[in-house]
């Protein structure tokens, strides 16, 4: 009798285990891994996760702010730059048109796809990014069972609170100008990237500037603006905040929730380590009357084209007597920004702290869009008052470059006096004669634009004209007048060469205090030229080393500043995140015993 094909299974089935028994030993499938760095905005999320993908060599960062997957507005969005990525890939960060819309739905599938693509490549992807609501809806969804197919690690880096100003010194508001739009609504910010916080916040001011610009209201001046641009920055910054409080409130909910293990790094202590701003930079331009220190400000601004002057002059401050206080003219400036040069009214008193509080507006204003103020005139006790100010804390805010045109005293009391000659040939005694009165006593010449030297000097001879003219007295004749003009004149010129006197003595004052590293430029032979020579030898001993000497002064300010934060955040980082990451890295990464391979 022949055998049954099956006889041999059927006689093994009693020896098999049962099926349960083998499934139970089948090894499952090793879900891949992910880190998902958390936080409020501007804690260091980006950073650390930098770090942390530089650390596992083989990680690529995936973007999950909702408002820097936009292109554009690199500095509103505080993208990360192209320098602080380290050659790390970077995946949804600037790739999207800024007028579109761009929904948690959408983030989910794009994040996956990204996720996919970098462990199929073996390597580890670490989410980064603000939107908690993005996160959440990414992890916890069930379509695409998120939870099943990977094992999540979340590190939260906490801080008290981040900082805008640094990025009204980078240029914000220059660079929300390239959005701005006069005819807009107020539907303009809710759709793209215009919606991010430092966009919607500057729409007044940018109003009002552009109303300023094209002369569209009287009612628009640089007080106000200046006022809204602090009122903008101080919603930026009130917004900002209000996110961060919104953020960090979703991250204690989600602590709540199953499935959210999250290690907290408090990174408070590093924050206040690393410098929160880059100092601005100032350039001062000093010497006494009548060394060309406009010239080489208008020089300088030109040449370094983002650059706006700020004038120190205690007399040029006011309006009127422009050949008596020597003001550079409109065709002079170049089309320079000029600030507090010729603004008070005649009659006004202008004292220290008030050049003082003026001069720190001109200055935020002027860095705000990302320019170089520099301050030029004569006064130094305003500029010693401004440097040395503790309650502005100037030194602290401020990098401060100071540049010292010098003549020599025999060369410059002979320019005084044909300067002195000039300005009388170019109507300076009629101008005096404009706020000259034959009543007044000799607190008149103690107030306002009225202390110019070229004013009180001139006092005896107008009177004497008056009265000659008058015919009020037979004791004054035109011979007489002559002499009068003569001595005014020459008092002028003693006067103006004894101010130039005083002023140097001051700087040489100076010199000798901490933290008035001031650099001379010898211009003497400049003023021993006429003509086409006195060009030549200003564009090569004056023009040329004051340029040289900013640069090297703005490069220095960098590098400086490149290497205090390379190395007070490595230390910084290092004791924040030192003590728990060797927890995280080595257990918390190391999900289910499958290590994550170090360096």
């Amino acid at each position: 009798m022949k055998k049954s094909l099956f006889s041999h299974n059927e006689s093994s089935k009693s020896s098999r285990a049962p099926i349960h028994l083998v499934a139970s030993q089948i090894p499952r499938r090793k879900r891949a891994k992910v880190v998902f760095v958390m936080g409020a905005t501007g804690t260091g999320k980006s950073k650390l996760s930098i770090d942390l993908a530089t650390h596992f060599s083989a990680a690529e960062i995936i973007n999950s702010d909702k408002i820097q997957v936009y292109k554009g507005l690199d500095i509103v969005t505080n993208k990360v730059t192209r320098d602080e990525q380290h050659g790390i890939p970077h995946h949804l960060l600037g790739v999207l048109d800024p007028d579109s819309d761009f929904t948690a739905a959408e983030f989910c599938n794009k994040a996956v796809q990204s996720i996919e693509s970098i462990t199929a490549n073996g390597k580890l992807p670490i989410i980064a990014g603000g939107s908690n609501s993005f996160i959440e809806a990414l992890v916890d969804n069930e379509e695409l069972e998120f939870r099943a197919n990977y094992d999540c690690c979340f590190l939260w880096v906490d801080v008290s609170m981040p900082r805008v100003d640094k990025m009204v010194e980078a240029g914000l508001v220059e660079e929300v100008k390239g959005v701005f739009n006069r005819e807009a609504d107020t539907d303009f910010y809710t759709r793209g990237i215009r919606r991010a916080i430092g966009v919607p916040e500057m729409d007044n001011y940018l109003r009002a500037e552009d109303s300023y610009q094209c002369g569209d209201s009287d009612n628009v001046n640089e007080e106000m603006l200046m006022k809204l641009l602090e009122e903008a920055i101080d919603k930026i910054k009130a917004n900002t905040f209000n996110l961060a409080c919104g953020q960090v409130e979703k991250i204690h909910r989600l602590q709540t929730l199953p499935g959210w293990n999250i290690h907290r790094i408090d990174a408070t202590e590093m924050a206040s380590q690393i410098p929160r701003r880059k100092r601005a930079k100032v350039v001062f331009v000093m010497g006494a009357t009548g060394t060309g220190k406009s010239k080489l400000s208008i020089d300088l601004a030109t040449h370094f084209s983002a650059a706006e002057i700020i004038n120190s002059d205690k007399i040029q401050v006011y309006k009127g007597l422009d050949i008596v206080t020597n003001k550079v003219t409109r065709d002079e400036q170049h089309g320079i920004p000029h600030h507090l040069l010729g603004v008070l009214d005649p009659d006004s008193d202008f004292t220290a702290a008030e050049f003082c509080n003026k001069a720190v507006q001109s200055i935020e204003s002027i860095t705000a869009h990302g320019k170089l103020p520099i301050i030029a005139g004569g006064s130094n006790s305003f500029i010693e008052a401004l440097v040395d100010n503790e309650e502005l804390e100037f030194r602290a805010n401020y990098d401060c470059c100071f540049l010292w045109v010098d003549v020599s005293m025999p060369v410059l009391d002979s320019f005084v006096s044909e300067r002195v000659d000039k300005m009388v040939e170019a109507g300076l005694v009629e101008e005096v004669k404009g706020v000259f009165n034959r009543e007044a006593d000799a607190d008149f010449y103690t107030r306002g634009i009225r202390r110019a030297i070229g004013v009180p000097e001139m006092d005896n001879y107008l009177r004497a004209e008056d009265s000659y003219q008058c015919g009020d007295s037979d004791d004054v004749n035109v011979e007489m007048l002559m002499k009068l003009l003569e001595e005014a004149i020459d008092e002028i010129k003693a006067n103006t060469f004894k101010l130039a006197c005083f002023q140097v003595e001051k700087i040489h004052r100076l010199q000798t205090l901490p933290g008035w590293n001031i650099h001379r430029i010898d211009a003497t032979e400049v003023f021993k030229r006429r003509g086409g020579q006195a060009q030549e030898a200003w564009e090569r001993l004056v023009k040329k080393p004051g340029i040289a000497i900013v640069q090297q002064f703005l490069l220095e300010c960098e590098q400086e500043k490149d290497s205090t934060d390379a190395t007070a955040a490595s230390i910084a980082v290092a004791a924040a995140i030192a003590a728990p990451m060797a927890a995280v890295t080595m257990a918390t990464l190391q999900i289910e015993g499958a290590a994550i391979p170090t360096p």
